[in-house]
């Protein structure tokens, strides 16, 4: 029942999105409130919102990984196309492994696979915490963040010194 359930799931989406282009392209009157700049990351973040309401309707934790992928580039691609801001993939692409732990997570919670949990936390907290310190080393140029940003960086490299110390536990 439950591959019934996906592939019902999947159907209705994808009825869904192809009347929803029909009418964007028979009647673009009724699009004009979407900004121009707007428009092609949003069928990007689209595709990956599918995936990950897919994952939620049909119980198939394995694409939500996908799924915050493309959202995540699609969420990149709009920020850098509405700014012009193109210079910041130095730091942003960091945005990408998170959302993979960011998909680990809503996995894990869907098949209740908790070991993925916590190696999706870690991959998100990780790379959110680096991007977070280039985000401020980078942009953030304004008082004490840019004077004093690196000691962010031993911080963080400290917590994960600290982590690794740590024994492991054996699961059996």
């Amino acid at each position: 029942m439950k591959r019934k359930r996906g592939s019902m799931v999947i159907g209705f989406l994808l009825v869904l999105a192809g009347v929803a282009w029909i009418a964007y392209q028979y009647f673009p009157q009724y699009f004009q409130w979407l900004p121009r700049d707007w428009v092609w990351p949003f069928y990007i973040i689209t595709v990956g919102a599918i995936f990950i309401l897919v994952a939620l309707l049909a119980g198939t934790g394995g694409l939500a990984v996908p799924g915050c992928i493309i959202a995540t580039i699609g969420g990149i691609l709009y920020y850098q196309t509405t700014t012009d801001d193109w210079e910041s993939w130095s730091f942003i692409w960091l945005l990408i492994p998170a959302s993979v732990g960011i998909g680990l997570i809503i996995a894990a919670l869907i098949d209740r696979h908790w070991k993925a949990l916590r190696v999706g936390f870690w991959l998100a907290a990780a790379n959110l915490i680096v991007f977070s310190i280039f985000w401020l080393a980078f942009r953030g140029s304004q008082g004490i963040v840019a004077k004093y940003w690196p000691v962010l960086l031993i911080l963080a490299g400290f917590i994960f010194l600290i982590e690794s110390w740590k024994p492991r536990r054996r699961i059996e």
